[in-house]
């Protein structure tokens, strides 16, 4: 648990609040303006977590699964799941450089902060041959490495989700930061709602057919979310990374 906590710190240099997880995008398109504006935010972070649970919970299963195999067996799988998740995103390349830059960032914090562990160390190893690597798939990877079960890094997944959105309304004015813990804390037993409906239609297996599956299953749940995120970089001013 000390280091699922220490994963989660803010502290940890992962850049997480370089990163607005849509919102800056979602929030410049006027969406949040207005009288009903917090109801409007609060139905995109929702969007946002049902999405990145749908497309990213696939692949950061198969990562976590893999810790478990031979070297050149992991090596494989995480390889296969990056390049398989970087096809899904590559419509979307705010989104796709934004996990490769916290993917690319875990893995190097992770390596600095847990070299004691000789699990880690070779799953780091792994990651830094083949270069940047996708968050989920790093997350899913290190957090295995670490000892953190499959349903703590999944509600990880989604909390950094959550935390990164609220944070990022907070910074640009659309809540104020006790508004801001309220709205995170009244969304925290949706998304793990979420996550027992996600698991309770998985099936357990543990051959490479099952990960086979479950990368085909992913796909993303927001198109409008997705959209708007995309013109990131269109953005005459922006606060945040993407």
């Amino acid at each position: 648990m000390w280091r699922m906590w220490q994963l989660l710190d803010s502290a940890f240099p992962t850049g997480g609040f370089a990163h607005s997880a849509g919102v800056e995008a979602v929030y410049r398109s006027g969406l949040f303006l207005g009288p009903r504006g917090s109801e409007a935010l609060e139905a995109h972070l929702l969007g946002s977590a049902t999405s990145s649970l749908s497309l990213l919970a696939p692949f950061l299963t198969v990562a976590h699964r893999a810790v478990e195999c031979s070297a050149g067996d992991m090596i494989e799988r995480l390889a296969h799941a990056h390049e398989t998740l970087d096809t899904h995103l590559v419509g979307n390349p705010v989104a796709r450089r934004a996990s490769l830059a916290a993917g690319s960032a875990l893995v190097r914090a992770c390596g600095a902060a847990f070299d004691a562990s000789s699990q880690c160390s070779a799953v780091v190893a792994a990651l830094h041959a083949r270069g940047d690597v996708h968050h989920a798939v790093a997350l899913g990877a290190c957090s295995a490495s670490l000892g953190v079960a499959l349903p703590a890094a999944m509600r990880a997944l989604l909390f950094l989700q959550l935390r990164d959105g609220c944070a990022a309304a907070c910074r640009l004015g659309v809540l104020g930061p006790m508004a801001a813990a309220h709205l995170q804390a009244r969304l925290a037993p949706v998304c793990e709602a979420l996550i027992a409906e996600w698991t309770l239609a998985q099936t357990s297996s543990t051959d490479a057919d099952y990960d086979e599956a479950l990368l085909s299953s992913a796909g993303g749940a927001y198109p409008l979310g997705d959209a708007l995120q995309s013109g990131h970089d269109a953005l005459f001013t922006r606060l945040f990374q993407s």
